[in-house]
């Protein structure tokens, strides 16, 4: 009896393996899929977006650096950087623009020193460690200013690290009134560039300009 039940266990487990082995190919795209399109609908944090990508406002800003930080998502389900098609590639040059633009001019006058990463996977290979890994082409922006930055009546200290390799992980949680007076000083120059570039941006609630 107990041979019999060992048989039914090992052909349970080869079935399920075997499944499992089957769907993972069709898996794996829907769940990227899936958490793209979570991503593109939160829209609390989003600051602009065009007809390829999407930019949000990341909800944690590097500890001594100023604000700006922000994610720029391709709107679509990519696992290759290299995939991008040569509209997309073009489309993101003038997104980086308009970060860079917004970064040097919302937050007083002192030229950033800016840190980009493109990322598919994972970001220092961290969210390799997690278990839901989607694979979506993205980018980190990380303005740098070594003086200190007021938003309001909040303050982003001097960095003191300026000049050096900057620690991703040494984050803080912003408070939410100061991620939206963040992204209304950005959109505000967002818009100054379109308009001088003649490029065409969307804003959250739906409003084009260019």
């Amino acid at each position: 009896m107990g041979i019999c039940w060992s048989v039914l266990f090992l052909l349970f487990a080869v079935c399920v393996s075997g499944c499992a082995y089957l769907i993972k190919p069709v898996a794996k795209p829907f769940r990227s899929a899936v958490r793209l399109a979570i991503q593109l609908h939160e829209k609390e944090r989003q600051i602009f977006s065009t007809r390829y990508f999407m930019v949000e406002l990341k909800k944690h800003h590097m500890r001594t650096g100023p604000p700006g930080s922000a994610t720029i998502r391709l709107k679509r389900v990519e696992e290759k950087l290299g995939f991008l098609t040569d509209e997309e590639w073009l489309e993101l040059k003038y997104v980086i623009g308009a970060l860079e633009y917004a970064s040097m001019h919302a937050f007083g006058d002192e030229r950033p020193n800016l840190y980009m990463e493109f990322s598919v996977k994972c970001l220092m290979n961290h969210a390799m460690r997690q278990w839901f890994k989607p694979e979506l082409v993205h980018l980190h922006f990380h303005p740098r200013k070594r003086e200190k930055t007021i938003v309001g009546d909040y303050e982003f200290p001097a960095d003191d690290n300026f000049g050096n390799a900057l620690n991703l992980y040494d984050t803080r949680e912003v408070p939410e009134r100061v991620r939206g007076e963040i992204i209304r000083l950005m959109q505000e120059k967002v818009k100054e560039f379109a308009k001088i570039y003649k490029i065409s941006i969307t804003l959250p609630d739906g409003t084009v300009h260019q």
